[in-house]
C-alpha cells in the first residue's frame, strides 16, 4: 500500500512553514507543499532533504492552475488567506477572492481528485462575528462541510505575530488602542496553531477546534507588555471604536483588503475574544525573541 500524502496550502505562510516542519517528522504520509513561487519555497526549505517533501507551483485564484495538484493525496491543511498586513498596501487581494474563493477552487480540486479530507484554518469566534474577513471563512467552511469531504476546522484567536505590531508601535514610543483597552484575548502561537492542525487532519472524523494561548490578557497589557519587552515606559493612547467605521470606507477606497482589516481589527480589540486553552507557548517569550532578532 502508497504512504498517503498529505498537502499543505499556504506553506510558506506564518501557521505554514510550522506545518511543514512537524508534518516532516510523520513517516505516515509524504509531504506535498503548495505554493505560487515553487522558487521561493526551495530557497526556504533548502536545508531540508528533497526527498522529504515535493512542491508543486499554483495559484488558488487561477483554478486552471490547480489542475492535478491534489492527486493522489488524502488529505489538504489550508492555511490559504489573504494578508493580515495593514502596511501590505500593494496587496489589494480581499479576504472574500482570497479566504473564500481561493479555498472553494482548492475544495473542488480536491473533491475532484477523491482526497478524504480537508482541513480549514478559519479564526475564533468567527460565526457570530460581523465582519468582511470572518464572513469570508465561516462561508467557506459552509462550503467544505456541504462538500461531503471529511472536515477539521481550526478556530485559533489572534496569532503572536500579530501582535508584535505592538512592538513596533513601541519602539516609536507611542502605541494606540481602539477602545478603552479593557476587552480580553488569549493569542496563541502559530506553531502551537500548526500542531492543532496536524492533529485535525490526522484525527479519524470530522472536527472543530477553538483554541488559544495560555494566558489571557487585556488589550491594555498586551501594549504594555511590548513596552515592558524593550525597556521602555508604556505611552498609550486610545481611539474610540467609532472611528473604525470612519475609516473603513476611506480606505476601502485605495485598498479594500485594507479597510475590511481595519474593521476587522477594531471588532477584536473591543471584544472579548478568549478561547479554550491549546497551546503552551508565552506572548513574553515571543515578544522577546522579535525584540532581539
Amino acid at each position: 500500500m502508497s504512504t498517503p500524502s498529505l498537502l499543505i496550502a499556504g506553506a510558506g505562510g506564518a501557521v505554514g512553514k510550522h506545518l511543514v516542519e512537524q508534518c516532516r517528522t510523520n513517516n505516515n504520509h509524504s509531504l506535498r507543499l503548495l505554493t505560487r513561487s515553487k522558487k521561493k519555497m526551495e530557497a526556504r526549505f533548502s536545508a531540508h532533504s528533497s526527498t522529504d517533501h515535493t512542491i508543486v507551483e499554483a495559484d488558488v485564484l487561477r483554478p486552471q492552475t490547480l489542475a492535478g495538484v491534489c492527486q493522489g493525496v488524502d488529505t489538504v491543511i489550508s492555511t490559504i488567506g489573504a494578508s493580515l498586513d495593514i502596511r501590505a498596501i500593494k496587496d489589494r487581494n480581499s479576504f472574500h477572492t482570497v479566504d473564500l474563493q481561493g479555498n472553494i477552487n482548492l475544495l473542488k480540486e480536491a473533491q475532484e481528485s477523491g482526497v478524504r479530507k480537508f482541513v480549514y484554518l478559519s479564526a475564533f469566534g468567527a460565526a457570530s462575528m460581523n465582519t468582511a474577513y470572518t464572513n469570508a471563512h465561516e462561508e467557506f467552511v459552509r462550503h467544505l462541510k456541504a462538500s461531503g469531504l471529511e472536515y477539521g476546522v481550526v478556530r485559533p484567536t489572534g496569532f503572536f505575530y500579530v501582535n508584535c505590531e505592538f512592538l513596533e508601535m513601541a519602539r516609536k514610543g507611542t502605541a494606540w488602542l481602539v477602545g478603552n483597552g479593557k476587552a480580553s484575548t488569549n493569542p496563541i502561537h502559530e506553531e502551537d496553531v500548526a500542531k492543532a492542525c496536524t492533529e485535525a487532519a490526522l484525527g479519524q472524523g470530522n472536527r472543530e477546534m477553538n483554541i488559544g494561548g495560555p494566558e489571557t490578557f487585556t488589550r491594555q497589557e498586551i501594549a504594555e507588555l511590548a513596552f515592558q519587552t524593550l525597556g521602555k515606559t508604556p505611552r498609550i493612547f486610545h481611539s474610540p471604536f467609532a472611528i473604525t467605521k470612519v475609516m473603513k470606507p476611506l480606505v476601502s477606497v485605495f485598498n479594500p483588503r485594507i479597510g475590511d482589516l481595519v474593521e476587522f481589527l477594531g471588532y477584536v480589540a473591543t471584544h472579548e475574544c478568549v478561547a479554550p486553552t491549546y497551546g503552551q507557548k508565552r506572548l513574553g517569550d515571543y515578544f522577546l525573541a522579535a525584540a532581539r532578532a
